[in-house]
């Protein structure tokens, strides 16, 4: 297993272009790499001999992100694939270079700028915009006319919801009385009662959140008088399965987001744990997962789940919340997105 390997030996773990599952390692002897990687969940392993720990590079990346604001840092990351620290900033300045020299060695550093016209932007929506009509996420994926009508008694993951004038997205069932969603909602409103975009009942009020050194992601509690209920396990509308959460994230894997805007927008993971300063609200949030699958505003705190989750009906699996999109400008959909970790 993984979690045999020592920290300094370990260097990262992602998905090949194939869907090979590679580990990166610093020493083959110290761990005795062969017996422990031959196969992990029952998959073959191959490794790569790399420099640097992964321990090592995240500790970097640690060390510089109270630097983020004051350098134009957009973000930090340890790269598990490459083995080095990648740093995106919005614009270039010349001293960069001497502050990063002074924890890692340069030739383990790619060090980029934002593209013009890009920006990182958190993704609600307005009450009142242009939207899909409601409903239009269940309805698509139900089976059956009765399956749509149960969207007024259940709330499932990808629903559209109101806070403060504010759209998101009902994310996934954390418990019997609560779910997930955006972390931001919390800074986007001072009002803490999320509503049915469909007829404007109170679902729920704010529990708890986080936005910043956690992540991004808040627990709703549902309202007794909302006349809306969790299902009674993690399931999503008009699906035979179900979901369980997951706190091992591998570059490469297969997932989707199901967002109010987007429907189901597929993708992949491209980058782990890495940090982004967000200008506008002069937070740097942790624990973001770089993702290929585009985003709109509206879908914050959709669920993130695996690759054809309402299809399968074992080994589903939810990752985290949808957080950031990366928009070119005058574009309404995103080039690519964040989200949170469980």
């Amino acid at each position: 297993m993984i979690s045999e390997i020592p920290d300094d030996v370990f260097g990262g773990i992602y998905l090949d272009e194939t869907g090979n599952l590679v580990v990166n390692v610093t020493d083959v002897d110290k761990s005795n790499i062969n017996s422990i990687c031959k196969t992990i969940n029952d998959q073959k392993v191959t490794y790569n001999i790399v420099d640097k720990s992964l321990s090592y590079l995240e500790n970097v990346r640690l060390s510089l992100v109270p630097y983020m604001k004051e350098y134009n840092i957009a973000v930090l990351d340890a790269n598990d694939v490459t083995n080095m620290i990648d740093i995106v900033l919005y614009s270039y300045n010349d001293k960069i270079e001497k502050l990063v020299a002074q924890y890692i060695d340069l030739r383990y550093v790619n060090i980029s700028v934002l593209p013009k016209g890009m920006s990182f932007e958190t993704t609600p929506g307005y009450a009142n915009d242009n939207c899909p009509p409601e409903g239009n996420y269940m309805a698509k994926y139900s089976e059956s006319s009765f399956e749509t009508s149960l969207f007024e008694t259940y709330l499932y993951p990808g629903l559209r919801i109101i806070k403060g004038g504010y759209a998101y997205t009902a994310g996934p069932r954390y418990s019997d009385r609560e779910f997930l969603t955006a972390g931001h909602a919390a800074y986007d409103s001072s009002d803490t009662h999320f509503f049915a975009a469909a007829n404007g009942g109170i679902i729920g009020s704010q529990h708890s959140y986080v936005f910043g050194n956690n992540g991004d992601r808040l627990n709703a509690e549902m309202s007794p008088q909302s006349g809306l209920v969790l299902p009674s396990t993690n399931s999503f509308f008009g699906g035979q399965s179900t979901y369980s959460y997951i706190n091992v994230y591998v570059t490469g894997a297969l997932i989707e987001m199901h967002g109010a805007y987007s429907d189901i927008s597929e993708g992949g993971i491209l980058a782990i744990n890495q940090s982004v300063y967000l200008a506008d609200y002069n937070k740097t949030i942790y624990n973001l997962i770089l993702a290929s699958y585009t985003c709109k505003h509206g879908d914050s705190g959709a669920g993130v789940f695996s690759r054809n989750a309402l299809h399968r009906t074992a080994y589903n699996y939810c990752f985290g919340t949808q957080s950031i999109g990366v928009f070119t400008s005058g574009s309404n959909v995103s080039s690519y997105s964040y989200f949170s970790q469980n």
